[in-house]
């Protein structure tokens, strides 16, 4: 099994001017499922979308590093070229793009090639594994979507995508209890292909998961780290406890031979 690894190290990030991240610190490998919890407005979605390299964000100082390569002056395709999945909160619609044409590019990514009979039994399997009407890929991607189809519509492009690198943001949100249970299912049977980082408000969420690690984020900072039973105390005592932790936890492996290339 191919064992990837993502270091991020000593990252501050600043979004419109205003800092946001604070000297983040986290090291991951495939297999690893980590849970990042924490306030509204504590940077959490900021953390991902930093990853992914989005527009809004500016890396003020710190390394982003997969494999070894730095990923801080790539852009958000070459990102995604190399193996990184992201579901964002809020899914956007597409206009223009049709779905199926997406899941086509895609599919013709992976394989190097397209086969229509394997596009389309893969196609149908996805749709009617995760209850989405069939004429939804005539639609343009999240065009007339409801809100659990758009994230029914996340799944399956991950399940397209044989991603080394998930990054779900609320990708529970909108969705009902067996499409949840079907989820984690899915994440739990593959987690040794792909790092898995969730970000969720949704306690029972994360415990199906089983997180090897949580990460708490207040404002800004990762001011405690643990397994999952951290998630059992935030649960009986909310994040009250950690609102006036102020230091970062450095949880980073340190390992010269995993230093970030320029």
């Amino acid at each position: 099994m191919v064992v990837n690894h993502l270091q991020i190290k000593n990252l501050t990030v600043s979004v419109a001017n205003n800092q946001i991240l604070k000297n983040v610190n986290i090291y991951a490998e495939t297999g690893d499922i980590f849970g990042i919890v924490g306030p509204n407005g504590a940077g959490k979605s900021t953390l991902l979308k930093t990853i992914m390299h989005h527009y809004t964000v500016d890396i003020k100082s710190g390394r982003i590093c997969f494999n070894q390569k730095s990923l801080n002056k790539l852009f958000t395709n070459q990102i995604a070229d190399l193996g990184f999945f992201y579901v964002s909160q809020n899914p956007i619609e597409l206009d223009g793009v049709g779905m199926i044409d997406f899941l086509k590019l895609i599919y013709t990514k992976q394989h190097n090639q397209y086969s229509f009979s394997d596009m389309y039994f893969k196609t149908n399997e996805h749709m009617k594994q995760w209850n989405l009407p069939e004429e939804l890929l005539t639609h343009d991607i999240n065009v007339g979507f409801s809100g659990g189809q758009k994230k029914k519509s996340e799944i399956v492009q991950m399940s397209f995508f044989n991603p080394k690198v998930l990054l779900l943001d609320e990708i529970d949100s909108g969705l009902d209890v067996d499409t949840t249970k079907k989820l984690v299912e899915q994440i739990l049977r593959d987690r040794k292909k792909y790092i898995t980082i969730v970000i969720s408000h949704q306690t029972d969420f994360l415990q199906m998961l089983k997180p090897n690690k949580v990460l708490v984020l207040v404002k800004g900072r990762i001011v405690k780290t643990g397994g999952a039973s951290l998630i059992c105390e935030i649960n009986t005592k909310g994040f009250k406890p950690f609102m006036k932790l102020e230091k970062s936890d450095d949880f980073v492996k340190e390992d010269p031979y995993r230093v970030c290339r320029k």
